[in-house]
């Protein structure tokens, strides 16, 4: 497991986080059973987890690939430890096709 630092006093493991969620001008990391707050920008994270497999699918959520349900509606996707969270309209093209590409490499 590849750790990534987050700021000065944070340190995280991407493959154990299910998504990020913004909250102002701080981060909240949602773990399978647990969540913590960290003072960076959602922006900034994204920037630190580009070789990873996130995904930007709303300004609110960046949210990791490998964590999504079998449930994808019209403009939400459901994560794993059961939180259905919006995609934005402009980023749902190419979320779709994002997910069928990852499928047919599988």
């Amino acid at each position: 497991m590849e750790a990534v630092k987050l700021g000065v006093r944070t340190s995280i493991s991407p493959s154990e986080i299910i998504f990020f969620e913004a909250d102002v001008n701080y981060t909240r990391i949602h773990y399978q059973d647990h969540s913590e707050i960290v003072a960076i920008s959602l922006k900034k994270v994204e920037q630190q987890l580009k070789s990873f497999p996130f995904y930007r699918i709303h300004k609110s959520y960046l949210i990791n690939l490998n964590y999504i349900s079998n449930r994808i509606d019209k403009y939400e996707v459901e994560m794993i430890n059961n939180r259905s969270l919006s995609i934005s309209r402009r980023k749902i093209v190419m979320f779709r096709r994002l997910l069928k590409k990852r499928i047919s490499e599988l």
